[in-house]
């Protein structure tokens, strides 16, 4: 897509409405519950579907505990002394141009304004992904299904016109995979008889 275009739409408030519908549509369709240990890979797969239609995205990752354990983490990650297997993140997300992105769509920049966070790159988050603990509730079997239903969303993008934007037909959410209903059973459970 060429640079004009590029720029247009990412100061267009259609834009922004766009990859907000966009982005929960896939959510909404995706049989796992993909911020439940799946934002790393969402991230990866909105990153390279963006850089691939010429835009200029950036991989943030996000800190939001206080525990100085995690602090000091993240801090050895963003001066170069911890890889990113050994930073905890709490949330991996996209930034494009002055939005955050992740499957429900745009995360609130003010509340992300007083959050730790640190730019990574693809192969560092490669590494995270490879490496890090997630929440068991994401089904990894669904990062084909996410892509699918990202490259669906995006396969228009040449043909956007302000006030002319179409996601395919919602209906109804589909049923969530079995993997991700036990652990998500099982993660609702623990919740319950800690409190």
């Amino acid at each position: 897509m060429e640079q004009r275009k590029i720029e247009r739409l990412l100061n267009s408030s259609d834009f922004v409405i766009f990859l907000e519908e966009g982005l929960a549509y896939v959510d909404m369709w995706t049989p796992t519950e993909i911020n439940d240990g799946g934002c790393g890979i969402f991230a990866k797969l909105l990153y390279d579907k963006l850089k691939s239609l010429g835009f200029d995205p950036k991989i943030i990752a996000l800190q939001m505990d206080d525990d100085n354990k995690a602090v000091k983490a993240l801090n050895d990650f963003k001066n170069g002394n911890c890889s990113a297997k050994k930073a905890q993140f709490n949330h991996i997300v996209v930034k494009l141009h002055d939005m955050y992105l992740d499957s429900t769509g745009l995360s609130n920049i003010q509340t992300l304004a007083s959050i730790d966070k640190v730019e990574l790159t693809e192969e560092q988050l490669d590494d995270a992904i490879k490496h890090s603990s997630w929440n068991d509730v994401f089904d990894v079997t669904c990062k084909d299904f996410i892509k699918q239903k990202l490259d669906e969303i995006f396969e228009h993008i040449d043909d956007f016109k302000e006030g002319d934007f179409k996601l395919p037909n919602m209906k109804t959410r589909i049923k969530l995979t079995k993997y991700t209903q036990e652990h998500l059973g099982r993660q609702r459970l623990m919740s319950m008889l800690s409190h």
